[in-house]
């Protein structure tokens, strides 16, 4: 004979895998779709930064060769290179540069020596090392040279150097010198601009090591490079202090020159975020569980437990046992059930008696 099973038992069953399994599944689920959300909420942000901060890049460029295309058009500066004159450079120089809001400007001979060197006002050439034989070669076959480098500066924290480097000509295509416009990015200037963006700045070298940033120093223990030179539009996590970051790496092209940055954001407010709905999340499940649990508790008393009187009655009926009318509180048609139950019983009680009366 099979087993027969409790009706109990397959309510607690079905409770669990059609109620508990599927509000827990639920709740994965949501969670994974909001934190996706919010990755891609970030992400999308992260490459509308990246992109202004290229397009801050390309002005920055536009801007030195606009200086170094009408510095080539100016007859007087070239008359004063041609005769290597520093006081006739300085003097067609200084309304040139403050007019096209130059940081740094250096002007060398055509052997590379320093002829002028100015940083927000004319200094000793000596600080300024000479061009190199190499990089005069670059030059031999074009106009234009990019280089983009790091220094350390006064301070001893590095900066960011970006130059164009024109050549000067004079009668007979003959070089005169050269002439080098430099654009500067040190922290300063990237704190002013991450304020702008509300978003963190780095640039590092092409082994990962992190030169310049915004970020706090311990970021510098991290091995960042390899994921930062996973290539463009590169979008990973990280955390510096126990608070999360997304960041987004992505190259620059500065001429000949390439390097990579990356730019990122604190996730702080998303985690608190998330966290915010995984308590929403929580009480709704509980709610629904107890709802649940109630209507379970319901189910069981008005159904499942006078169906179980009923059989204890009838097992007993079976046997011989004094009859007693089954007791219920139920309100459904199980009332009904039970009453047409106790009724059938009484007949058969009385049937049983008289059915023996007669055959004694």
């Amino acid at each position: 004979m099979q087993k027969k099973r409790s009706l109990r038992g397959l309510l607690l069953i079905g409770f669990f895998l059609f109620t508990l399994l599927p509000l827990a599944l639920l709740a994965v689920v949501v969670q994974n779709q909001y934190q996706k959300s919010i990755n891609q909420q970030i992400k999308d942000r992260l490459t509308v930064q990246v992109r202004e901060l290229e397009g801050f890049i390309a002005k920055s460029r536009g801007d030195l060769e606009v200086f170094l295309e009408k510095s080539l058009l100016d007859k007087s500066l070239v008359y004063y290179l041609s005769t290597l004159e520093p006081s006739g450079l300085k003097a067609a120089l200084i309304d040139r540069i403050e007019l096209f809001k130059q940081n740094e400007v250096q002007v060398y001979s055509p052997t590379g020596e320093v002829l002028l060197n100015y940083r927000g006002e004319f200094i000793d050439a000596k600080e300024q090392s000479p061009l190199s034989l190499a990089l005069r070669k670059n030059l031999d076959n074009k106009l234009t040279f990019y280089r983009a480098s790091f220094r350390r500066n006064a301070n001893q924290e590095t900066v960011l150097v970006l130059s164009i480097i024109r050549k000067m000509l004079g009668l007979q295509d003959r070089i005169i010198g050269y002439i080098e416009s430099v654009f500067v990015l040190d922290k300063a200037y990237l704190e002013k601009a991450t304020k702008t963006m509300a978003a963190e700045v780095v640039f590092f070298d092409q082994e990962g090591n992190i030169l310049l940033g915004t970020l706090p120093k311990s970021m510098n223990k991290l091995n960042l490079g390899k994921k930062f030179l996973k290539g463009r539009d590169t979008f990973f996590e990280f955390s510096v202090d126990e608070t999360p970051y997304a960041f987004m790496s992505t190259d620059i092209n500065w001429g000949q020159s390439e390097f990579l940055i990356g730019i990122g954001s604190s996730k702080s407010s998303a985690v608190a975020g998330m966290a915010n709905v995984q308590t929403v999340i929580t009480f709704a499940f509980l709610c629904l569980f107890i709802f649940i649990l109630v209507l379970s508790f319901l189910f069981v008393r008005e159904v499942i437990a006078p169906i179980e009187q009923l059989i204890q009655a009838s097992k007993k009926l079976q046997k011989g046992e004094p009859f007693e009318p089954v007791q219920s509180n139920s309100h459904t048609e199980i009332a009904d059930l039970i009453g047409s139950f106790n009724d059938m019983a009484d007949q058969v009680v009385k049937s049983d008696k008289e059915l023996k009366s007669q055959l004694k």
